[in-house]
């Protein structure tokens, strides 16, 4: 097997062990598909495996980890220009600074990668753009910020045929009914 092929066989293993909630492994696996991507010298390749392993950090809550690796992929991607790459990059920052309690830091992350993503037309990216937008927004006390948001992503995730994360919207929108009668 070559090398592309032995990152592309990684890459596939860290996205089933991703799909069963198996974030260690995921990561594992990601680590052996980006050295094997810096070995063959793909810049595209490790941007992506660097963008992917970012948020795999991000499920584990390793959250320094997820910043690094975020960071590098972003710097990657935007040398050989992939942009949609780089909103991905871009949320899981956002993500990250929102986990840490930065909701400033990650409202702009994740507008830059809202950014992105629609100009890229990547809906399933504006729709978790969107809802991370909401979770920074609720965070900052800017509840009719956060509604907005919540109910655009819903909207699309919903547009996408994605029933899971529409449903937890729904519900998030629910809880933010109640505490505002509160």
């Amino acid at each position: 097997m070559t090398g592309r092929g032995q990152a592309r066989a990684a890459n596939n293993l860290a996205f089933n062990y991703r799909f069963l909630g198996r974030h260690e492994e995921a990561a594992a696996a990601l680590n052996d598909a980006l050295a094997v991507q810096r070995q063959v010298g793909d810049r595209y390749g490790e941007g992506i495996a660097l963008c992917n392993l970012g948020e795999a950090y991000l499920e584990i809550g390793r959250l320094d980890d997820a910043i690094i690796r975020s960071r590098e992929a972003l710097a990657i991607v935007r040398d050989i220009g992939s942009a949609r790459v780089e909103g991905y990059a871009l949320c899981n920052l956002g993500r990250a600074n929102l986990d840490l309690g930065h909701a400033a830091v990650a409202a702009d992350m994740l507008g830059q990668a809202l950014a992105i993503h629609r100009a890229e037309g990547d809906r399933y990216g504006e729709a978790q753009d969107l809802q991370y937008i909401g979770s920074a927004s609720a965070q900052a006390g800017r509840l009719a910020e956060a509604r907005t948001a919540w109910q655009r992503a819903c909207s699309l995730f919903a547009a996408l045929g994605e029933g899971a994360p529409a449903a937890e919207f729904r519900s998030s929108l629910l809880q933010l009914d109640a505490q505002s009668a509160d």
